[in-house]
């Protein structure tokens, strides 16, 4: 059959073009087709792949050439056959692209849109069906038709290409052969388990593809679109092609089968993080920490792979600006710091009073921390001498939200005064009423400098004051929001006494501060997420990134201002890098 040395094949994403339902082809067919012998006269259902669907097609031999049914190749191309007894002439027709075909038996001859052609071996007449050239009559409906491994392979629009496509395997690129139709792409299942550590076998006797793995045995072959995974059976959107002794496959069915994740053009071999992931903290310019809310431990991943490196039995700990180390609290109170590289933990000092909000001095030497039952107290350790000293004692119950400003000097947190509680008996036992007037949350600084270290408060306003920061040694944000669940927080900041409004009318959802640019989580009225950077000298406010999934966190890295977030998911919250205007999920 003319062009059969010069096969290429492939398949493409199943669609309607076949009129009638397709017949699957199963081993037991193979085996009926190999035993039977096809002679000039006798019709035989021969195995074709069409567009990544396994069916048959009926078929003749003549001199030891493969015809086909021309009315079923005609349907496979969306054209429709009729014969006119009369004229004892069959015709192919198709409105777009329009085509018109003019065949007649016992003839080389076929009229093509009014113009002559021919074809390599005339048509056969076996029991009122015509028979054609399948080879060269693919190619006049405006595909391509080839045999390979006993298995007609069909492109209904064009010819296949064979080509080498770069794919990122856990952070490393590698040229995987490809075999393409039209906008379907299969890859080679050789390349694709090389990445993955495995190996291939095909077996030419029985056509079956196997992959090793480990302890996985995975089977598929040319006849049929199911995939055997260790015993477990799964569809694939098409069936695999094997060209010269070379499986290809589909991409992300190979993947999974493999054990790994697909996004875009990156594959992370041992599969992303699942599960619900929050409060990433950057460790370095390649490390994130990022806490796993499903099993209650910190995994420490490597953004270019997506690879955890490490993970550490704690639900929370604070990373060091240096990047080397982590520090937590345990549930007696002791507090610990944990080695990031190799995992080593130190007890820093022996005091099992109640610690929160632990923040890092700039060098990593040292820690402070909230302390005391009721969050009275603001305390500093020395990480190597484990010696704990008081910073401020006032008696001020919770006090919460505490932060160091960017030359160390001074620690901002904030407090509230408690309720007035009236009793009406003398053992205060039974509640007459709480004032809670003046008990509304107030920013407090405090100069670490000074010899006596009085807080000094920074604001009286009655509204909720949540996420503050330094935005410098002296200057402070936080958001202002009130209990009006119609109205909107604003974003306010305080500088020399004095305050003012940053950024107000939006649905501000988030806000943190990287070498003094203010970076701001908006949701539009449109419902999409938005993320920008604010100068808070200018106010100007410039768009980074938009997306429709909802934004629930950032965090800048102080390294290259690279933005993590984290965005709701199915399965709880996932983390994902902005890249180049568009995110990247770091975990799933």
């Amino acid at each position: 059959m003319k062009g059969i040395k010069k096969m290429v094949a492939g398949v493409l994403v199943a669609s309607a073009l076949i009129n009638s339902p397709p017949v699957l082809w199963t081993a037991a067919n193979a085996k009926v087709y190999a035993a039977s012998q096809v002679t000039k006269s006798t019709t035989s259902n021969y195995p074709i792949n069409v567009n990544g669907l396994m069916t048959t097609i009926h078929t003749i031999q003549t001199n030891g050439r493969i015809l086909v049914s021309a009315k079923e190749l005609a349907q496979h191309f969306s054209a429709t056959y009729t014969y006119n007894k009369k004229q004892k002439k069959h015709y192919i027709s198709r409105k777009s692209p329009k085509l018109e075909m003019i065949l007649m038996q016992n003839s080389e001859t076929i009229i093509v849109n009014g113009k002559k052609k021919t074809l390599s071996i005339p048509s056969k007449l076996v029991k009122n069906e015509l028979y054609v050239d399948a080879t060269r009559m693919s190619e006049l409906l405006g595909g391509q038709l080839l045999i390979d491994q006993q298995v007609m392979i069909l492109s209904t629009k064009g010819q296949a290409e064979t080509n080498k496509s770069l794919l990122t395997f856990d952070g490393t690129q590698k040229s995987i052969r490809t075999l393409s139709f039209d906008k379907t792409t299969l890859y080679s299942i050789h390349d694709l388990a090389s990445a993955f550590g495995a190996s291939v076998s095909f077996n030419k006797k029985n056509k079956m593809i196997t992959i090793y793995e480990k302890n996985k045995q995975i089977l598929l072959n040319p006849f049929s679109n199911t995939l055997n995974v260790n015993g477990k059976k799964s569809k694939m959107p098409s069936t695999p092609v094997v060209i010269k002794d070379v499986p290809y496959a589909d991409l992300t069915s190979i993947v999974n089968a493999l054990g790994g994740d697909i996004e875009g053009r990156f594959i992370a071999t041992a599969g992303f993080l699942k599960g619900s992931n929050t409060t990433p903290q950057w460790v370095s310019p390649s490390l994130i920490l990022v806490k796993n809310e499903d099993n209650s431990v910190l995994k420490l991943i490597n953004i270019h792979s997506r690879k955890v490196v490490a993970t550490i039995p704690q639900s929370d700990a604070v990373v060091s600006p240096d990047g080397k180390y982590a520090a937590y609290v345990d549930d007696n109170g002791l507090l610990y710091t944990i080695d990031l590289m190799n995992g080593k933990t130190k007890q820093i000092s022996d005091d099992d009073d109640v610690k929160v909000d632990l923040i890092w001095s700039k060098d990593s030497k040292r820690l402070y921390f909230i302390q005391g039952s009721n969050n009275d107290v603001i305390s500093v350790v020395s990480v190597d001498s484990g010696v704990i000293t008081k910073l401020v004692d006032d008696k001020v119950k919770y006090k919460s939200d505490l932060l160091l400003s960017p030359d160390g000097t001074t620690i901002l947190y904030t407090a509230a005064k408690e309720a007035k509680t009236t009793y009406t008996d003398n053992q205060n036992t039974d509640v007459d009423s709480i004032d809670t007037a003046g008990t509304d949350p107030q920013l407090f600084i405090v100069d670490l400098t000074s010899n006596n270290k009085q807080p000094v408060q920074l604001t009286n306003s009655a509204d909720n004051k949540v996420d503050s920061n330094f935005v410098s040694n002296n200057q402070v944000i936080y958001l202002s929001a009130t209990n009006d669940k119609t109205s909107f927080p604003s974003l306010k900041m305080l500088k020399g006494g004095q305050e003012e409004t940053l950024l107000a009318n939006k649905n501000i959802i988030d806000i943190t501060v990287s070498d003094g640019t203010i970076y701001v989580v908006i949701e539009e009225a449109n419902g999409t997420y938005t993320i920008h950077s604010l100068n808070p000298e200018t106010k100007k406010l410039t768009q980074l990134a938009s997306t429709k999934e909802m934004i629930t966190s950032l965090s800048v890295s102080p390294y290259n201002k690279q933005i993590a977030v984290t965005m709701l998911s199915q399965t709880g919250e996932k983390v994902a890098i902005l890249e180049n205007g568009q995110f990247v999920d770091i975990t799933k």
